[in-house]
């Protein structure tokens, strides 16, 4: 609303500019002189120029008309011939990503680029104007909400590959709100408010609550995808399809290798995973009395620590799941089949996911899990240089190497810290997306998450 009552404002003088140049100018008129050439073609000039400004100032008016119907109605936000509940999960964020790319190809601001390519989907061309200009993200009423909203549907897009958005959805996740971080109220091992039976005239008992905090610090989840120039100029569909498919597979392998893993919270780069400081129970076998000994070996500790069974999670790679299909019994049945088939196990619920490492199942209390994130964001780039380094936190060292062909640069080893593998945009022709996503989570009870180890299903 503000950028566009600047815009008008700035329109208005210069047209009131114009006007005194023409004035000035037809002023050897009034005095019987005739208009030379140049004279002539000035006015002309600014005729055309002050003609173009009130049709813009037209438009920008229409538009404050139209995002002042958005701000008062938000709850409904049409797309052109495209409904929001038509749209695929993420549809506005995988656009955004798209135009940004695009735009990026073709010289132009993604938000002009979005009138172009979306010419028939109005909400997205909004969507895209409004998330271009930072300050209208954080306004409430219609672009904040929506930029939320589709930050829900980005992870439930990503469900299906990554173990992060389906565990997360089952417990407490909330927005940032551009803060630095989040505190949780988190329960304590000892105390309770159970209420008691009394008699008539007896006391009624007191009791206290035992509560302590946990804190979701804001760290950043942040993914680099490379395209080639070729790909990007095919068609829109095509384009948008291939964005959405990269960005939601690296996005998963990202996150799950984080959440997933033992590495313990490094201030100001990650929180710690999920299996950090939990000590793993080797398997007993692969028999069906022995994976039911490993079940009991994920499940009991958490229920002796207070969980419900009804939060349980049993969090495994694909390659179990399809073993523990094809387990039978002495009579040759399938014996956990029917249950899989319903997507547990033993009742517990079950994920499945390839970005979770083969040889570890984990059980985990969802209910525990305390996460806090805001919107994704996107830059683009044809001139970087890329470097091919792993998530460990270490800083790689790009020295020399024995080249292979008879030139020797030095004698470092040439591995993901010591001269790993570079990519350059410019000389491959290739563009890079970036994107960055605010993202952090934290386990508010202790003893919620249990692991077998070594498993051979």
């Amino acid at each position: 609303m503000k950028l566009y009552s600047q815009k008008i404002k700035a329109l208005e003088e210069r047209i009131s500019q114009l006007k005194d140049s023409v004035l000035a100018t037809t002023k050897s008129v009034e005095e019987g002189k005739d208009l030379s050439d140049e004279q002539s073609m000035l006015i002309n000039e600014a005729q055309a120029e002050i003609e173009k400004a009130q049709r813009n100032i037209e438009t920008f008016q229409n538009a404050e008309k139209a995002m002042s119907a958005n701000l008062s109605a938000p709850a409904v936000v049409k797309a052109g011939n495209i409904q929001d509940k038509e749209r695929p999960k993420a549809d506005l964020l995988i656009k955004q990503a798209t135009a940004t790319l695009v735009g990026h190809l073709r010289n132009a601001p993604a938000e002009v680029v979005a009138e172009s390519l979306y010419q028939k989907d109005a909400g997205a061309v909004d969507f895209i104007k409004a998330t271009v200009n930072p300050a209208t993200t954080t306004t409430a009423g219609w672009a904040a909400e929506l930029v939320q909203e589709q930050y829900g549907q980005f992870m439930e897009a990503l469900r299906p590959l990554s173990v992060y958005s389906q565990v997360a959805a089952m417990g407490t996740s909330i927005p940032f709100g551009g803060g630095n971080s989040v505190t949780f109220p988190a329960e304590g091992t000892t105390g309770g408010l159970a209420g008691s039976f009394v008699g008539e005239g007896n006391l009624i008992p007191v009791k206290k609550g035992n509560f302590t905090s946990a804190v979701v610090n804001r760290y950043k989840m942040a993914v680099i995808s490379n395209f080639t120039s070729e790909i990007l100029r095919s068609s829109t569909p095509s384009i948008e399809a291939l964005v959405r498919d990269i960005i939601l597979k690296d996005t998963a392998e990202s996150i799950d290798s984080a959440f997933f893993g033992s590495g313990a919270a490094k201030a100001g780069i990650r929180p710690a995973g999920l299996l950090n400081g939990v000590t793993g129970t080797a398997t007993a076998g692969n028999t069906v009395a022995n994976i039911v000994t490993d079940i009991k070996a994920l499940v009991s500790p958490i229920i002796a620590a207070g969980g419900n069974s009804n939060g349980i999670v049993l969090v495994m790679n694909e390659e179990h799941l399809l073993g523990l299909q094809t387990v039978t019994t002495a009579a040759g049945t399938f014996a956990f089949r029917s249950d899989l088939a319903s997507g547990n196990l033993l009742g517990y619920k079950v994920v499945a996911s390839n970005t979770i490492p083969k040889g570890t199942v984990a059980s985990i209390y969802a209910p525990a899990i305390a996460s806090a994130f805001d919107a994704p964001s996107f830059e683009t780039s044809n001139s970087a240089v890329i470097i091919q380094a792993s998530d460990t936190g270490a800083k790689p060292v790009v020295g020399d190497y024995d080249t292979g062909d008879g030139h020797t640069v030095g004698a470092a080893v040439n591995d993901a810290t010591n001269n790993p593998s570079v990519t350059t945009m410019f000389q491959q022709d290739m563009i890079a997306l970036r994107m960055i996503m605010p993202l952090s989570w934290v386990m508010r009870r202790a003893n919620m998450v249990q692991s077998v180890t070594a498993v051979k299903w």
